[in-house]
Formats: structure tokens, C-alpha cells, sequence
């Protein structure tokens, strides 16, 4: 998930990260209680670093709270972080680790 700070700073002219982190509550929302199913991990990227983790394959979101805290702590750290693209690393990580 691409958290960087031009998702904050241009969230007011195209609603990119709110789009995100309503994209994200729904693949979220979607996986409850499919656990014994579905092993899923959501890692988010931006200028700090190309590997933030949101969502450990060992322990998804359990209740609406959690999955709140997960869209804050994103929404949180797009506002926060550092300038710089890491997309091309985190892409690399991804691939690598699948």
C-alpha cells in the first residue's frame, strides 16, 4: 500500500488516500472470518522505508477496532513520514518474498 506523503498532500484535490484506506477496510472486512482460509499480510510503502507492516500473515485484524487502527496508523504515516519513492524496493521485496 503506497503511504508515502503525496498521498496525504494531494488527498485534497483527488481523494487518493482516501480511496486507499477504503480499498483497505474492504479487502479487510471481506477476509473476517475466513481466517482458517485465506493467510493474508498488508505492508505499506513510502519515502521512510519500502517494508512498514500493517497486517501479519499470523495476525489479522480480529474487530472493527483493529481494522480502525490499521486505517489510522496508515493515514498517520502518510502524513508523517519522510519524502521519497521507494515503489521500485518495495515492488523488489514483494516479489521476492512471495
Amino acid at each position: 500500500m503506497d503511504i508515502s506523503g503525496s498521498m496525504y498532500r494531494f488527498n485534497s484535490q483527488d481523494k487518493r488516500l482516501d480511496r486507499l484506506l477504503q480499498v483497505t477496510a474492504m479487502i479487510m472486512e471481506s477476509l473476517q472470518g475466513f481466517e482458517q482460509k485465506f493467510s493474508y499480510s498488508i505492508v505499506g510503502h513510502s519515502g521512510d522505508s519500502p517494508e512498514i507492516p500493517l497486517v501479519d500473515y499470523a495476525s489479522p485484524p480480529k474487530n472493527a477496532k483493529e481494522r480502525l487502527q490499521i486505517l489510522e496508523k496508515m493515514s498517520a504515516h502518510s502524513q508523517y513520514c519522510s519524502s521519497g519513492d521507494t515503489t521500485v524496493q518495495a515492488t523488489q521485496w514483494a516479489v521476492s518474498r512471495l
